[in-house]
């Protein structure tokens, strides 16, 4: 295995670790691995690449606006 020295990380950056870890009942560094490893799980979900712009039309209605809203979108 690899060794990997991360050095001047914010000490709130730290705390949030250092809690993280507790909650979790690991140890710092493994809490680390643990964020790394699923931020690269994220990462790797994505589409490689961006999907084309939309380059139609929508006409903007009442019920298209109410509908929105009620998916969330702001």
């Amino acid at each position: 295995m690899t060794n990997m020295i991360i050095r001047q990380i914010p000490e709130e950056l730290h705390q949030k670790i250092k809690e993280r870890a507790a909650r979790h009942r690991r140890s710092v560094n493994k809490e680390v691995l643990v964020l790394l490893e699923e931020a690269l799980a994220r990462h790797d979900a994505l589409p490689a690449e961006p999907p084309e712009p939309f380059a139609g039309r929508v006409a903007i209605t009442d019920d298209w606006l109410r509908q929105a809203r009620e998916e969330g979108r702001p």
